[in-house]
C-alpha cells in the first residue's frame, strides 16, 4: 500500500501529467521542451523546429519519432509503430532514467491518426443499417480506442507527461449539451474523448501570449498558463494553483505546484 510518508519522504516520486491547449503558435511546443529530458512523439511536421532551434529547450531533447500520415504507410502501420515505440523505447528508457518526459506532440492529429484508421482498416465494426458505415459508432470507436491508449499506454508511464492540443470553439448545438454552457472552448478533439481526457489528468492549461516589452528593450511575447476556469476556457487544476502563471515553463509549474503543497 502507498502511504503519506512514503511521499513526504520521497520513496514516491510525482510527476507532472498535464493538457497544453491553445491556438497553433501560443507557446505549447515551447513550454513542453522545457520538461527534462523530454522524448516528443510528433503527429504533425514541423512542431519539433520549435525545440531544435533553440539550444536552451534542445539541452533538454533526448530524442523524438514522427507518427504522421503520409505516403509510404498505412494508417495502421502508423499507429502498430507508436505502440511498438512506447514499448520498445520509451518503457525502458524511463526505466533507465534516460527519459523524464513524454510529450505528445499534438492530440489533435492523434485523434485524426486514430480516426483514419478506422476509417481505412475497421470500417467493417461498424455496420448500420443497410451495411452502411455507422459513423456514431465509429466515433464512440475512437472514443474507447484513444481511452485505452491514454489509460493504457500514455498516462500511466511513470515520468511527467505532457499532452499538446489545439483549441476549438464548440458550435452551439454542442455546448447547449454541455452541463455547463459557460466554457465554449475545448481541446480539439474528434468525438467525445476531448470529454473524457480532463479527468484524467490532474492539470488542464490553457496558453496564451501577448506582446511585451523585455528587459532587453526590444519587443516580444509574455508566455501565460491560464490553470483555472476563466474567459470560457475550461482550465482546471487538483491544486489551489495561481489562476494565471506567468512566463509559464517547467520550473515555474513546479514551483507553483510545491507552494500549493504546503
Amino acid at each position: 500500500m502507498r502511504t503519506v510518508e512514503q511521499l513526504e519522504s520521497g520513496a514516491i516520486k510525482e510527476y507532472i501529467k498535464c493538457v497544453l491547449v491553445s491556438p497553433p503558435g501560443e507557446g505549447k511546443t515551447h513550454l513542453a521542451a522545457t520538461f527534462p529530458k523530454c522524448v516528443f512523439l510528433q503527429t504533425c511536421p514541423g512542431e519539433i523546429d520549435t525545440v531544435l532551434n533553440k539550444p536552451e529547450l534542445k539541452q533538454n531533447l533526448v530524442g523524438w519519432e514522427e507518427f504522421i500520415l503520409n505516403a509510404e504507410e498505412t494508417s495502421k502501420a502508423i499507429v502498430d509503430r507508436l505502440h511498438k515505440f512506447l514499448i520498445d523505447e520509451i518503457r525502458p528508457g524511463i526505466a533507465s532514467g534516460e527519459i523524464e518526459t513524454v510529450v505528445v506532440d499534438n492530440l489533435t492529429y492523434l485523434a485524426e491518426l486514430f480516426w483514419t484508421k478506422i476509417g481505412e482498416h475497421d470500417r467493417h465494426l461498424y455496420k448500420g443499417k443497410g451495411g452502411l458505415f455507422d459513423t456514431r459508432g465509429a466515433y464512440g470507436g475512437l472514443k474507447d480506442m484513444l481511452l485505452k491508449f491514454f489509460l493504457r499506454e500514455l498516462i500511466t508511464l511513470k515520468c511527467n507527461v505532457v499532452i499538446n492540443a489545439h483549441l476549438m470553439l464548440e458550435d452551439d448545438d454542442t455546448l447547449e449539451k454541455r452541463p455547463d454552457k459557460t466554457v465554449p472552448y475545448n481541446a480539439a478533439v474528434l468525438g467525445g474523448f476531448r470529454d473524457k481526457l480532463p479527468g484524467m489528468l490532474s492539470y488542464v492549461f490553457y496558453l496564451e501570449k501577448s506582446e511585451a516589452m523585455m528587459s532587453n528593450g526590444k519587443m516580444g511575447y509574455k508566455y501565460l498558463a491560464r490553470t483555472n476556469k476563466s474567459m470560457g476556457k475550461a482550465a482546471r487544476t487538483r491544486l489551489e494553483l495561481p489562476t494565471i502563471i506567468e512566463n509559464v515553463s517547467y520550473d515555474t509549474l513546479l514551483t507553483a505546484i510545491t507552494e500549493a503543497r504546503k
